[in-house]
């Protein structure tokens, strides 16, 4: 059985890993093919709006105002999005729902 920091760390590395790896892999994908990587500024925009006007579908997100702080807000918004992930595959694992 696990401790909760032990879990805590689990959670942590899983999410940073999975987060890690993908940019990896965007860039390089962008050098091999030129296709860019994810635009975490437009992710952060997103985050924003969709917080301020309680609306999740933001059909003219290119069309709103920047924010000073859209691509800070990306880029956490996108390791948090991998916390959440790396605990959603510990509940199922740890439930035995993957045996």
């Amino acid at each position: 059985m696990q401790t909760i920091t032990e879990l805590l760390i689990s959670i942590a590395l899983g999410g940073i890993g999975g987060c890690l790896a993908m940019d990896i892999w965007q860039r390089i994908v962008y050098a091999a093919t030129g296709n860019p990587p994810s635009n975490w500024a437009m992710v952060g925009r997103w985050f924003y709006y969709t917080a301020t006007e309680f609306r999740l579908f933001q059909h003219d997100i290119e069309d709103k105002p920047a924010i000073s702080y859209e691509l800070k807000l990306g880029w956490i918004a996108h390791y948090l999005v991998g916390g959440a992930y790396a605990v959603v595959y510990l509940v199922i694992s740890r439930n035995g729902w993957l045996d």
